[in-house]
């Protein structure tokens, strides 16, 4: 018999984008699926709209899981935390409201478990859409290609991180037992992937990546990350800010010259971003951590990026 998979869905005001996010669902070539939803308290149709989709397509899946949060809370990490609580598949696939899976995203992402046992996760291409794009009617018409699967050790993954974040969450997903093992994402940190990634390679977790486009990942107006719109400068400070929140909580267990070389990388990869959408990158909190991680100026304008 097929393993289980527990899609978690983490919905905000998503009435423009969640019945063609949950049709990609509902039209997955894997068969055994269990759905959670989290919705952090839209004010917006969405719930309604849940509700409509999913009223005849119960028996699609193995059991569906509609939650509500009393108030609107933002911390991503919580409430994708309640829902991985819930799940009893033996993957978990986080997913938000507004992106869409190709129809073999769950059967590509399985095989690659199925192909290896030791591996942990397993991540997928994703291509990245805007507000405006709305499913293909001839998604249905796409074939299944059995994918390319390239693994690499934790100990790599857990290095290449500390010099930037190349896996994108939407595209990927987890075994269960390794939340029961590990723990669940912090929920101290804004955004949940890099320190669950960085957590996991530290623990010498294998990565598995499949050369096959998975994911529609929506980097919308609203998305942190999109910076091209008016709040673009008050969302690259925030997150780099909580990148280097997370790089630092990992730099102990790498040599004081990697230290250095990682923490330079990550204000060059911030000041490159914020030069390329024209945004103000400098103001005294910046400033401050900037004196505080000694960072040089020399190398910082220098030095080749990793």
């Amino acid at each position: 018999m097929k393993k289980l998979v527990s899609i978690c869905l983490l919905t905000y005001m998503h009435e423009n984008y969640i019945v063609d996010c949950l049709n990609s669902i509902i039209n997955q070539t894997y068969p055994r699926l269990e759905l959670i939803i989290y919705d952090d308290y839209s004010t917006d149709r969405t719930m309604e709209l849940i509700f409509k989709t999913l009223k005849n397509k119960r028996n699609r899946f193995e059991k569906i899981t509609i939650l509500q949060s009393k108030m609107n809370t933002g911390n991503i990490c919580k409430n994708v935390n309640i829902m991985t609580k819930y799940a009893k598949g033996d993957f978990v696939k986080d997913f938000s409201g507004d992106d869409l899976m190709f129809p073999d995203c769950i059967e590509n992402l399985v095989l690659a478990f199925e192909k290896n046992s030791d591996i942990g996760v397993v991540c997928g291409k994703p291509i990245c859409i805007n507000d405006k794009f709305k499913l293909p009617q001839d998604m249905s018409l796409h074939k299944f290609e059995e994918a390319t699967i390239n693994i690499i050790s934790g100990q790599r993954v857990f290095e290449k991180l500390l010099h930037k974040n190349f896996i994108n969450a939407p595209s990927a997903m987890i075994k269960r037992e390794l939340f029961i093992k590990y723990g669940y994402y912090n929920e101290k940190i804004g955004f949940e992937d890099l320190d669950m990634w960085l957590k996991l390679s530290h623990h010498n977790i294998s990565f598995a990546f499949i050369d096959c486009k998975v994911v529609f990942y929506r980097r919308g107006e609203s998305s942190i990350t999109n910076y091209n719109s008016s709040m673009g400068s008050k969302k690259i400070k925030y997150m780099f800010m909580e990148e280097r929140k997370v790089v630092k909580k990992y730099l102990k267990y790498v040599s004081p010259s990697i230290q250095k070389e990682c923490i330079t990388n990550l204000y060059r990869m911030y000041i490159d971003d914020a030069r390329a959408y024209n945004l103000r990158f400098f103001d005294m909190k910046i400033f401050k951590v900037f004196i505080n991680d000694k960072i040089s100026i020399k190398e910082l304008f220098c030095m080749e990026r990793k």
